[in-house]
Formats: structure tokens, sequence, C-alpha cells
């Protein structure tokens, strides 16, 4: 990566959030680096590397209707930096194929902040006092269950899902991993653990494929304790939503928070219909702000300087050490004969 100095980089798309001084300020971050900086109809010059997020469908039919300039860029870049956790706008019989570059995936930019998310999520749910003591009660009487005493089921051990079990494993002494494609994590039969141990509260944080759509159904929820927490920051589709919506009109003790969902945006009426007058707010949505920070423009800016700057600078081979958790292409495995990245 170190023969030739890239001369540009082009964003090919942001998302709504990263406001003009979002952008004016990773203009500024790259000019710093001698980079000129593109935005995406700019044809002066072809771009060595491009800044992608998820609303970029890197797919053949995708490529096939976007500009003739940047079909040919595509084939002759150098890296290609999506400073986002989830990667399922990209598709494996694209990015698989021997033409395609390097993708480095942006997973660490966020995870302290959606780790944080199912964190407080969890704490909310599980104290039972909605509001502070407005004056003092002789009584201190405090009706609640401990983290210990409860079975917690995380599902994905990825970034998320590493800071997550880091963060709770001193608490709860019985804490289920469940990730079929990590490397690093013991294999465990999923509907075994529900049916064995009924863990009440489950952390959903894998990356969206064939394998994990909808891993969350009615067979799933029926093995779960009544009274189960469930938070999702993850991807929607992961969970059938009609059959969680199933679930919490016959469940009235379920608890649940979502970021995230089969569609969005979305209308959040037909989940918060069930929180009852009188009772504490059980169902709780968000608009996929669970990564949000004060600081993430910069996060963004500096993490994908970094990797830039590495690119630059470093062997090839030590440039692929140091990211190798972070490709893509490092990501592909086959399942059923079908290539998915997980």
């Amino acid at each position: 990566m170190s023969e030739k100095t890239p001369k540009s980089i082009r964003r090919i798309s942001h998302s709504p959030y990263q406001k003009k001084e979002h952008l004016q300020y990773e203009k500024k971050s790259f000019e710093d680096l001698g980079l000129n900086y593109l935005d995406f109809d700019d044809n002066s010059q072809a771009a060595d590397f491009w800044i992608s997020n998820t609303h970029f469908d890197f797919s053949l039919k995708n490529m096939a209707k976007i500009p003739k300039h940047l079909s040919e860029e595509f084939t002759n870049l150098k890296l290609i930096i999506h400073p986002n956790s989830g990667h399922d706008n990209f598709r494996t019989e694209l990015m698989t194929s021997s033409s395609s570059p390097m993708v480095i995936l942006g997973n660490p930019i966020r995870a302290n902040a959606v780790a944080q998310w199912y964190l407080s999520e969890l704490f909310y749910h599980i104290q039972s006092l909605s509001s502070h003591q407005l004056e003092w009660s002789k009584e201190r009487t405090w009706n609640r269950e401990l983290l210990s005493d409860n079975e917690i089921l995380i599902i994905g051990n990825g970034h998320i899902g590493k800071l997550l079990h880091q963060s709770l494993r001193h608490l709860v002494k019985n804490i289920h991993i469940y990730d079929p494609h990590c490397k690093n994590t013991e294999k465990i039969d999923l509907i075994k653990t529900l049916k064995e141990h009924r863990p009440k509260i489950v952390l959903v944080c894998p990356s969206l494929n064939e394998t994990s759509k909808y891993l969350i159904d009615k067979n799933f929820l029926d093995l779960l304790v009544p009274d189960f927490v469930l938070l999702n920051a993850s991807r929607g589709p992961i969970i059938n939503q009609q059959d969680l919506c199933i679930k919490l009109e016959k469940n009235l003790t379920a608890k649940v928070s979502l970021d995230v969902f089969e569609t969005e945006p979305q209308n959040f009426d037909e989940l918060l219909k069930f929180n009852r007058d009188g009772q504490t707010t059980r169902v709780r949505t968000f608009s996929h702000i669970a990564g949000v920070y004060k600081d993430l423009s910069k996060g963004i800016s500096d993490y994908t300087k970094q990797v830039i700057q590495d690119s630059l600078n470093m062997s090839d081979k030590a440039f692929k050490s140091k990211y190798s958790e972070l490709i893509l292409q490092n990501r592909c495995i086959e399942v059923d004969q079908k290539k998915i990245f997980v």
C-alpha cells in the first residue's frame, strides 16, 4: 500500500445526521494529509480511496447504475473505508471478486456508545423504581431483583458483544454467548441453551446476514421466561417484529427496548400501544441512535484519517495484520454453499 501516495479520496455517501460541519471537518482532515477531497459527482480526477456508509448499495446491480467514472474508479481503488458497524449493504458477489478493493470496517467508532445504550436500557428495565423519592421513607424497602440472580444471553460476540460481556461478567454469574461464526467463541446450541437455562435477559448484537435474519421469532420468544428483557440495537430484521408484537400482546410482563426496526423510519405506535396506562414503560423505542454521541463526527473523521495514514506508512503485511478483524473480506464464510459476511 505504500508503493504510491494516493492523491484523492471520495465521499460517496453520508448519513443524514452528518451535517455540513462534519463534512467540512472531514475535508480539512484529508487536505492536511495532502489529499484532494472529492464529492460523489466530482469527476475531475480518479480517487484512490472511498469513504462509504450504509446508504450506498455495494451490489452488482447498483454498480451498473452509478456514473461510469465511478464504476471504473471502483476497480482501481486502493481501499474503501466504511466507518459504520453494520455492513449488510455489501454483497458478497461483488466484494469477494479479485477486482474488488479491500474494505476496512469502522466497528470501533461506535462500539462503546452502543454498549452503553445496552447497559443503560438494561438497568432501566431491571430497576423497579420509576423515579427518585420525593421525601424520606421510613420503610426503606425496595422490591427489586439483582442482575446476579438472572441469566443473560448475548447474541453476537463482535466488538459490542465483547464489551457487554466484559462489563457484566462481574455482576452476573451466568452469561451465555451465542455466535456460531466467531472463532474464539465456545459453540453452544441456542435452542438447548434457551430450554435448559431460560435466560431472562437477551442482548441482541450480531451482524445481519442469512443466518441471523429472524433469528428471534415465535419459537425463540416462546422459550423465554414470561418477564424477559429483550434489547436490540443491531439490525431490525434479526427480530421478527410481528411475532414480537403478538408476544407483547399476550405477555404483559415482558420488557423491550428497540433502536432498530424491520422498516425504517418506523411508526412507533404499533409498539408503544403495549405501554398500558399507569404502568412503568415496558416498551421503549429509539430512532437508530444507540451509536450516536457528542463527538461522533470527530470520531468518524479521526478513525478514517488514521486508516489512511496507516495505509500510506505501513507495509501491506503490517497493515493487513493490524486491521485483520476489520477487513470485510476476512469475514466471508460459506454457509450451505453460499458466501456470506458475518
